[in-house]
């Protein structure tokens, strides 16, 4: 899917994104663990320039760690684009947005199955 990064920065590769509202076909990085993510990226989009995303539920896609998992966590979304394991506090929601295919630390750029957009689960 084709999209415009209008946030006032490049927005990285292997990170997933949320629909900007302020923009028409606009995508921004999460504004929390609980936003509905749209998809992620595959290439950096460079400030006022548009780029596509992958949001086919099911996809195999690299995703930036933002910490330790483990192969078969579920991931959500941080504020910089990068996930996390799953772990959030009872009664507490969180996006889920992937399911990691391969273990690895912060940083580390690792292939994980796409969940469908705007999937939200609670601890």
């Amino acid at each position: 899917m084709s999209v415009l990064n209008d946030t006032g920065a490049e927005i990285g590769a292997n990170l997933v994104v949320m629909d900007d509202p302020s923009t028409e076909g606009g995508i921004k990085l999460p504004t929390g663990i609980d936003a509905a993510i749209k998809g992620v990226t595959l290439r950096a989009i460079p400030d006022g320039e548009w780029g596509d995303i992958v949001v086919a539920s099911g996809s195999t896609v690299p995703l930036k760690y933002a910490g330790n998992v483990t192969k078969g966590d579920r991931l959500m979304p941080q504020t910089d684009g990068r996930v996390a394991a799953f772990s959030v506090s009872a009664g507490s929601n969180a996006s889920l947005c992937a399911l990691a295919n391969e273990s690895g630390v912060a940083n580390d750029i690792k292939e994980a199955q796409f969940t469908a957009p705007g999937v939200s689960r609670q601890g």
